[in-house]
């Protein structure tokens, strides 16, 4: 494959173009995915198995398939999507595409809670903005987050998703690439807190080859900056019939006379 720009990030919360995009849809599964083979591109069932919508139109109930595994042989839970979730709500994370999830109950009041939050730490004397400090910030961001906004945990396997209003496309929502889980116990590893101004600080080493953790149907192995990235099938991927080729070469070719060149030689065999 010769894309005409290298990948910006491989963190699902914060991607926003369409290079991102399209290789993060090859190393994370959604709660749900688009059916690129059908003629009308429906929604099907991916990380969760099945799904029930209540008559109001306003909760959804998704099972998460048990046969899930993070590359690194973890299951993947519930618990995956509501972190990552709450990642995206984040004015911390400053993603793109945060207001997609403002449909959720709470959602929208969250984030202007934490941005408060974040406005009333800093402006306390710097003698009083200390590590243990920062840390109670997150302790109460994390238990604010399970009060206020409608996405619980109700055990391993059963997410369940409240919306302040019908929202028709939601179902789609769940397939878009910010609503991609990632794996907890990997990225915390990445993490830490900004005690002068109480933010969590979010490095991105994860997101790289011999650290990178995705539960979709490839895996990272390699990514030279602007040069190319190669993809291989996933060992622990619950459906390997849906990754249909052993491996994936990204070649990075900024040139589109060079480009056309590769792939008219058969260097590549599909130009983006």
């Amino acid at each position: 494959i010769i894309e005409p720009q290298d990948i910006h990030t491989l963190d699902p919360q914060r991607m926003s173009f369409i290079p991102d995009f399209r290789t993060g849809y090859a190393l994370y599964e959604g709660l749900v995915r688009w059916d690129i083979h059908s003629d009308d591109c429906h929604v099907v069932p991916a990380a969760a198995r099945s799904w029930s919508i209540s008559p109001d139109q306003t909760v959804y109930t998704f099972e998460i398939d048990p046969a899930g595994r993070w590359s690194n042989g973890d299951p993947v839970t519930a618990s995956d999507f509501a972190y990552a979730w709450q990642r995206a709500l984040l004015p911390d994370t400053a993603a793109d595409y945060t207001q997609l999830f403002f449909c959720i109950r709470g959602a929208e009041e969250f984030f202007q809670w934490r941005s408060d939050q974040l406005r009333r730490y800093s402006e306390q004397p710097p003698q009083e903005r200390t590590e243990a400090a920062a840390q109670r910030l997150r302790d109460e961001l994390d238990a604010r987050f399970r009060e206020t906004v409608g996405i619980e945990v109700v055990d391993s396997q059963t997410l369940r998703i409240t919306l302040d209003r019908p929202t028709p496309y939601f179902l789609d929502l769940c397939a878009f690439g910010p609503f991609l889980p990632v794996h907890r116990e990997t990225v915390e590893q990445w993490v830490d807190l900004d005690h002068t101004s109480g933010s969590i600080r979010q490095r991105h080493g994860w997101t790289k080859p011999g650290h990178h953790v995705g539960n979709g149907p490839y895996v990272l192995k390699t990514w030279r900056f602007k040069r190319d990235m190669r993809l291989e099938k996933s060992p622990t991927y619950r459906d390997p019939f849906l990754a249909r080729s052993s491996s994936i070469q990204i070649l990075i070719i900024e040139d589109p006379n060079t480009a056309i060149l590769a792939f008219e030689s058969g260097i590549a065999d599909w130009h983006t």
